[in-house]
């Protein structure tokens, strides 16, 4: 699958445009599962701010990352896979002028394999090395670095017909340099309370302690407020929920356009 697209927008004071691309390429049997996807992104947002003393300052807001990664899985038994992963990546939020990891590890399914579409427990261990290039010089005063990490994960993908859930938690630590890790956890439910009336929540959370990457230097006021570049934290949140109700019948075979206007089904 290849794919493509970008916008345009803009008005008196202030313009913006985008534009992306993506690619992959999926086998799966049940001996192995093959997997390969990219994408790259550029946008950029300019602004007319008018100064007191009646002159026009323009601010240029530019952000592009291009990444690519690539899977291979290779089932063991019932229960047993081994996996090679690589990654790649360049971006300008993060201050990576290149970023690479390439590891292997395995996973265990408390459930076998052949009942993920219903069930899914799952802990995995990766063992990888990661190569940076920077953009610019970071805290630590490096420009490019080799480092080894160790990541472990665990999962859980439960579908039923009341709804489902899933979550995943993950901590990963760079071996090289023992005080740099960090702690996340991700995950939703979409839960059927009784008929037509269903309720979602999604939420993450990350411990960071690895932003070995930030540029030094403090941040000028443009790029914290156009999110340019990414800030020192020592954590990061989010959370989204809803609740949804509908009712009649899901059953209609008669067109009736007026006063609709015109759809645009893209």
């Amino acid at each position: 699958r290849v794919g493509t697209s970008g916008d345009v927008n803009g008005e008196e004071s202030q313009s913006g445009r985008s534009f992306r691309g993506s690619f992959s390429a999926n086998r799966t049997t049940d001996a192995w599962r093959l997997s390969f996807a990219g994408g790259a992104n550029y946008r950029d947002s300019k602004f007319l701010i008018d100064e007191e003393d009646g002159t026009q300052t323009t601010i240029l807001s530019v952000n592009r990352n291009i990444n690519a990664d690539g899977t291979v899985i290779k089932s063991l038994t019932p229960h047993w896979s081994f996996g090679v992963l690589g990654q790649g990546s360049s971006e300008t939020f993060r201050n990576f002028a290149l970023r690479t990891r390439i590891g292997s590890g395995l996973e265990y399914d408390i459930f076998p394999y052949s009942e993920s579409t219903r069930r899914l427990i799952t802990i995995n261990y990766t063992l990888g090395h990661d190569y940076h290039r920077y953009r610019e010089v970071t805290i630590y005063g490096e420009t490019s670095e080799q480092l080894v990490d160790h990541r472990l994960e665990g999962g859980v993908n439960v579908r039923q017909p009341w709804g489902s859930i899933s979550a995943v938690s993950g901590f990963s630590q760079y071996l090289t340099d023992p005080s740099k890790y960090s702690l996340n956890t991700f995950g939703g439910a979409n839960i059927r309370v009784f008929k037509g009336f269903s309720v979602s929540v999604f939420g993450e959370f990350s411990r960071t302690r690895d932003q070995i990457y930030l540029p030094r230097g403090l941040a000028s006021t443009e790029e914290i407020l156009l999110r340019q570049r990414q800030l020192a934290t020592g954590y990061q949140y989010f959370v989204n929920f809803g609740v949804s109700y509908s009712f009649g019948s899901i059953f209609n075979n008669i067109v009736n356009p007026r006063f609709g206007g015109v759809n645009f089904d893209f």
